[in-house]
C-alpha cells in the first residue's frame, strides 16, 4: 500500500530556526505546539459527494458516493464510521435523511426524487458526520442541486425582458411570451385568463387570446410602490392552472451585492495596498462590472475591471488619510457610488505577488514606523492543512521586509500565511494558492473499441499511476451519461477542486473547476479569489473544549445510557442486558461503570433493529432502577438554510432538458405500466379534508407545529375524555375505518381510507414493538393496535395529528420506514401509510404502563443502498421492447484499482445513438485525489 507523503510537511521542521536564537526558537515552537494541539484536539473531517449528475428531474434517483478523510493527508477518517447524508427542498425542510456505515472511508447510497410528493427547485445535499457537529455547518459537505420536471406541467413559456416604465403615481409594464405545449403540438386559438399576483394575492387579472403560435401580450399598470420583484405571473386554461412562475424570470437584475477587502484585513495610509473587489448579484453569482477610484475631492485616482465572476483587485498608490469612494458600473447600464473602508494610519500588511515566480513565494511585509519600533522582530508562519510547514523571524530594520519561500514546502493546495508578534498576537494574515506543476495522479479510461451501437456492451479499463508513472491502488467511481439528455456543468465542483480549494474556504465558490483548468488567467483568478474570501481555519477556542465537545466521535453504532435509582443517583458496576429483534437477533451484557454509564457498540451489520435493554441491581431486582438512554441521533441543531428561488424549469427551456423530460416521461409511463399497469400522469391521491391548521402543543411532528392534513387539539379531545381513542378516531378521523389491507386477499387493519394507518406516539413509532415472528393470526397485528387505542381516554391525549398527504407523509416515510418499505411505499400507487401522530400529556411515548428497569429503543435504521439497474441486452431485440431512454447511463460506486493501478468495467448502452461521457473520481491510498473525463461514441444499430 501506497503511504502518504509527508515529506512536504515535515521537511520544514529542521528550517524553522535558522533564522532565530534560542528564545526566538521557543516562541515559533510554541505556535507549532499550539497547531499540533489543535489537530490532536479537534482533528478535522472532510467529506466528498459523488455524484451520476449535477442537475435533475422529478422521478430521478440521486446516485452518489461518499468520501470521507481525515483532512491533513486526506486518508480515510479514523474517527468516523458512520455518515449521515441530507437531502432537503428550497425552504430546508428536510426531505430525506440517510443514517450509512462507511467501509475504509467511503459509502455509497440514493435518494429517489418522488415526483408524487416533491415539486421542482432548488434542492441541497448535505453530509457530515456526528464529529463534525461539534464545528457547525461550515465544516459539512454542502452542495445545491437544480431539480427540473414536473408531470403535471405542459405548457412551457418563452419569456422576453419584461419592460418597466415608472411614471408619475404608477409603473407600465409589458409582458410578452410565447407559450408552448410541452409535448411540441400546435395550440388552437383560444383565450386564457392572466394573473398578477403577490404571495396569493391577485394585483391584476385579464382575459387574453393565445394565438396559433402560443403568442401573449399585456400592458398593465401597478402602484409606483409595488416591488415587481415578488410578483408570480399565472396563466389559467379554465380553472387549471397551466404555468407560474416568478415575474422577475423576464427582468434584469438590480440587486448587487459589493464587497471591497484589503489585502491581509488592512488598508494604511501612506503605503500602497492591494485591495480585492467582489460583486454579486441577487443569486450570489459573480458580475462583471468596471469602475474607478476617487478621493473626496471626485478626482479620479485609478480604474479597475472585473473580468471572471465579479472579482477583481485595485492596486492603489500610497494615499494620505481621507475618505475614498469608488464609482461603479453594472452590466445593466446602472451606475452607484460605494464608499471604501476607512485607512489606518497604524499596522502591518502582508503581501503576495503570485507573478514573481513559480517554484518559490515571496511575500513583502509592510509596517507603519510605530508598528515597526514596537515590534521590530515578528514571526512569519506558514501552515496548510492543519500543519505549521514553515517559520521564521523576520527582522523590520525597515519599514520593509522580504521573505523568499521555496514552493515545495508546501503540498498542493492552499496555504496560509501569518504574521504575529513574538507574544503571538496576529498582526496580518494572507491566503494563496501552491500549485504543483505535475499532477499526483494520471487516470485513464481506455474503451474496448473505438465506437459502439445501441444496446451495445462496453468494457472499460481504468489505469491510474502517481507522479512517478507508477501504478497505484485507490478507491473510485465512475458516472456514464447520455450528452444528448444531460451536460454536466463545464466548470463544476469534483473531487479534485474540493479537497484542494473548495473545502478550505467559507464561501461557496462559482465554477471551482475553471481554476484548475489551462486558461492563460487562471493564476490571476485564483489569487483574486483568494482576496475575497474566508478560510476554513482551526479556531484557537477549540483548545479550551478538550473536555467539552458534546459529539463524540462514532467510529461505529453504539447504545449508551445511564443507570439511576428513583432520586436520580447513578449506580455503578450494574448489570445491562441487551436483546435486539429483527431480521438479525441477537443478546449481549454490560456493566455501568463508577458514573453508572453503559455502553454497547459491537452490533452485526443491520437495517431495522428493535431494542429492549433491562438492568437490575445488585440484588437481581428491577425495582427502583431507571434507565436514561443517550439520544441516538438527531439532524444538527443548525437546519439547512432556505435557498433562493430556483429558477422555473419551464421558462425559456432549453432543447437539452426538454427532451430528457419527455424521454424520461415516456420511459417511466412503460415502466409503472408494465409494473403496476399504472399511468404515472394520474397521481392516485385521496385527499382529507384539510382544516386550518391547529397547533398541538409539545408535538413531535416532523413537520413542524401545525404542519398536518388534519388535526385534534387539546379542547376537542377532553371533549371526549371519557371516550377510548380508538372510539375518538373512528368519529373524528374522517375516513378511518376497520378494513382489508391489501384491498385483495389483505388482512385486517385500521386505515384511512385506503391507506394503512400507522401510528406515531410522541415520535415513537407503535411498530417497534410488534414483533410479527410471534404473529399466530391474520388479526394479531390489528389486535395489538386496538390494545394501545383502547388504552388510552381523550383525558390521557393532548392532540392527534393526521399526515395523509405527500406533502405531509414523505418526512414520516423517511424517518421511520426500511429501506425496503420506502420502495414499496408510492403515493403514485396510494400504497403509502397514513401516519397518526399521537401526543400524549405524558410525552414519552406509549407506555401507560412502564416496567422498572426496562427500555425499549428502535434506534435510526442504517440505509443500504440499493442496487443501480444494470441492463444485458441480448444480441437480437424482441419487437415490442421496452425502449431504453435513461439519462444515467451507467453507475459504478465502488471501483478499485489493484496495486498495478488497474481496474476494469462494463455495461451497455441504450437505445440512444450520440455520444456519452465517462467521468470518473476518486482517490489513491495515499491520499491523493484524481479524476478523468472520456468520451464514448455510440451509433444506431441497424
Amino acid at each position: 500500500m501506497n503511504k502518504p507523503n509527508k515529506c512536504a510537511f515535515l521537511t520544514i521542521c529542521c528550517l524553522l530556526f535558522m533564522f532565530s536564537g534560542y528564545a526566538q526558537k521557543s516562541n515559533l515552537l510554541k505556535i507549532q505546539h499550539e497547531l499540533d494541539s489543535l489537530r490532536s484536539i479537534a482533528p478535522l473531517e472532510k467529506i466528498y459527494l459523488h455524484l451520476d449528475k449535477d442537475s435533475y428531474l422529478l422521478g430521478d434517483t440521486v446516485w452518489y458516493k461518499v468520501y470521507v478523510r481525515e483532512g491533513t493527508f486526506l486518508m480515510p477518517s479514523p474517527l468516523s464510521g458512520v455518515v449521515y447524508i441530507e437531502l432537503a427542498d428550497n425552504k430546508g425542510h428536510l426531505i430525506q435523511r440517510s443514517r450509512q456505515m462507511l467501509f475504509g472511508g467511503s459509502t455509497y447510497g440514493d435518494f429517489f426524487l418522488d415526483p408524487a410528493s416533491l415539486k421542482a427547485g432548488k434542492f441541497t445535499l448535505r453530509a457530515y458526520t456526528r464529529w463534525l457537529q461539534n464545528f457547525g455547518p461550515a465544516y459539512f459537505y454542502e452542495r445545491s442541486l437544480t431539480v427540473s420536471g414536473d408531470y403535471r406541467q405542459e405548457w412551457t413559456v418563452d419569456l422576453a425582458p419584461i419592460t418597466v416604465v415608472d411614471t408619475a403615481g404608477k409603473k407600465e409594464l409589458s409582458l410578452r411570451l410565447k407559450v408552448h405545449a410541452l409535448d411540441g403540438k400546435s395550440f388552437r386559438i383560444k383565450p386564457i385568463t392572466l394573473e398578477i399576483e403577490e404571495k396569493g394575492k391577485r394585483v391584476f387579472q385579464d382575459k387574453v387570446i393565445v394565438d396559433s403560435a402560443g403568442l401573449v401580450e399585456q400592458n398593465f399598470n401597478l402602484p409606483q410602490k409595488q416591488n415587481v420583484s415578488d410578483l408570480n405571473v399565472v396563466l389559467r386554461e379554465d380553472s387549471t392552472v397551466m404555468a407560474h412562475f416568478p415575474l422577475r424570470e423576464g427582468l434584469a437584475q438590480t440587486a448587487y451585492d459589493v464587497q471591497f477587502l484589503p489585502e491581509s484585513g488592512h488598508w494604511l495610509t501612506e503605503a500602497p495596498c492591494t485591495m480585492g473587489i467582489k460583486i454579486i448579484d441577487q443569486n450570489g453569482l459573480g458580475v462583471n462590472a468596471h469602475g474607478a477610484i476617487l478621493d473626496q475631492s471626485g478626482k479620479k485616482i485609478t480604474t479597475f475591471i472585473l473580468t471572471h465572476k465579479g472579482m477583481g483587485r485595485i492596486t492603489l498608490p500610497p494615499l494620505p488619510a481621507g475618505s475614498y469612494q469608488a464609482q461603479v458600473s453594472f452590466p445593466d447600464g446602472s451606475q452607484k457610488t460605494y464608499p471604501l473602508p476607512t485607512p489606518s494610519a497604524n499596522g502591518m500588511l502582508l503581501h503576495y505577488d503570485a507573478a514573481v515566480s513559480q517554484d518559490a513565494i515571496h511575500l513583502q511585509v509592510i509596517s507603519t514606523k510605530t508598528l515597526q519600533q514596537q515590534y521590530p522582530s515578528v514571526m512569519l508562519i506558514g501552515e496548510s492543512r492543519g500543519i505549521m510547514c514553515y517559520g521564521a523571524i523576520l527582522n523590520l530594520t525597515e519599514a520593509e521586509a522580504h521573505a523568499t519561500i521555496p514552493s515545495a514546502y508546501f503540498p498542493e493546495g492552499i496555504v496560509h500565511f501569518s504574521l504575529y508578534t513574538l507574544g503571538g498576537q496576529p498582526l496580518a494574515q494572507r491566503m494563496l494558492y501552491n500549485r504543483k506543476q505535475k499532477q499526483a495522479l494520471t487516470i485513464a479510461v481506455q474503451p474496448n473499441k473505438e465506437r459502439y451501437s445501441t444496446r451495445d456492451s462496453v468494457s472499460l479499463t481504468v489505469k491510474v499511476k502517481d507522479s512517478l508513472g507508477k501504478g497505484v491502488a485507490g478507491n473510485f467511481s465512475v458516472a456514464v451519461t447520455d450528452d444528448s439528455q444531460y451536460q454536466r456543468e463545464k466548470w463544476a465542483s469534483n473531487i479534485l477542486n474540493h479537497y484542494y480549494l473548495n473545502s478550505e474556504l467559507t464561501s461557496w465558490v462559482e465554477d471551482p473547476e475553471y481554476y484548475f483548468s489551462s486558461d492563460s488567467a487562471v493564476e490571476t483568478a485564483l489569487d483574486n479569489l483568494l482576496l475575497t474570501q474566508g478560510w476554513v481555519s482551526y479556531d484557537q477556542s477549540w483548545l479550551k473544549k478538550r473536555t467539552t465537545f458534546r459529539y463524540d466521535p462514532e467510529p461505529a453504532f453504539s447504545v449508551s445510557g445511564t443507570v439511576k435509582n428513583a432520586f436520580g443517583k447513578a449506580l455503578k458496576e450494574i448489570p445491562v442486558v441487551l436483546l435486539a429483534t429483527g431480521k438479525t437477533t441477537f443478546f449481549t451484557d454490560t456493566l455501568t461503570d463508577e458514573k453508572g454509564k453503559f455502553n454497547f457498540n459491537r452490533f452485526p451489520v443491520f437495517d431495522t433493529l428493535g431494542m429492549v435493554i433491562q438492568a437490575r441491581n445488585k440484588r437481581g431486582k428491577s425495582f427502583n432502577v431507571g434507565i436514561d438512554l443517550d439520544p441516538d441521533t438527531q439532524p444538527p441543531s443548525t437546519p439547512i438554510a432556505p435557498t433562493a428561488v430556483a429558477h422555473a424549469w419551464f421558462v425559456n427551456l432549453d432543447s437539452t432538458l426538454q427532451r430528457r423530460i419527455l424521454d424520461q416521461r415516456e420511459y417511466q409511463k412503460n415502466l409503472r405500466v408494465r409494473n403496476h399497469q399504472a399511468d404515472p400522469n394520474t397521481i392516485m391521491l385521496e385527499e382529507v379534508t384539510i382544516n386550518a391548521k391547529k397547533v398541538v402543543k409539545g408535538s413531535k411532528n416532523l413537520n413542524g407545529l401545525g404542519e398536518a392534513d388534519q388535526s385534534l387539539t387539546e379542547e376537542e379531545l377532553l371533549a371526549d375524555g371519557s371516550k377510548s381513542l380508538l372510539n375518538i378516531l373512528e368519529q373524528k378521523i374522517k375516513g378511518f375505518h376497520l378494513g382489508f389491507y391489501p384491498r385483495k386477499q389483505g388482512k385486517p387493519e385500521y386505515m384511512v381510507n385506503e391507506k394503512k394507518a400507522r401510528l406515531i406516539f410522541d415520535g415513537v413509532d407503535l411498530e417497534f414493538f410488534y414483533d410479527k415472528e410471534t404473529a399466530v393470526a391474520d388479526n394479531d397485528h390489528m389486535l395489538f393496535i386496538k390494545s394501545y387505542l383502547e388504552q388510552y381516554t381523550g383525558n390521557d391525549v393532548k392532540g392527534i395529528e393526521i399526515m395523509y398527504s405527500p406533502k405531509y407523509n414523505s418526512s414520516y416515510n423517511s424517518h421511520f420506514l426500511t429501506p425496503q418499505e420506502l420502495m414499496n411505499a408510492s403515493p403514485v400507487m396510494g400504497s403509502d401509510p397514513v401516519y397518526i401522530e399521537i401526543t400524549t400529556r405524558g410525552g414519552k411515548g406509549p407506555f401507560m404502563r412502564t416496567t422498572p428497569g426496562v427500555v425499549h429503543f428502535r434506534p435510526m435504521p442504517f440505509s443500504w443502498p440499493h442496487e443501480f439497474y444494470r441492463p444485458r441486452y441480448p444480441h437480437q431485440v424482441a419487437e415490442n421492447h421496452l425502449q431504453d431512454l435513461r439519462s444515467t447511463i451507467h453507475w459504478q460506486p465502488l471501483v478499485i484499482t489493484d496495486e498495478q493501478g488497474k481496474a476494469t468495467l462494463s455495461f451497455f448502452t441504450s437505445d440512444r445513438a450520440g455520444t456519452y461521457t465517462i467521468w470518473l473520481e476518486g482517490i489513491d491510498d495515499a491520499g491523493n485525489p484524481g479524476l478523468a473525463k472520456q468520451k464514448l461514441y455510440i451509433d444506431q444499430k441497424q
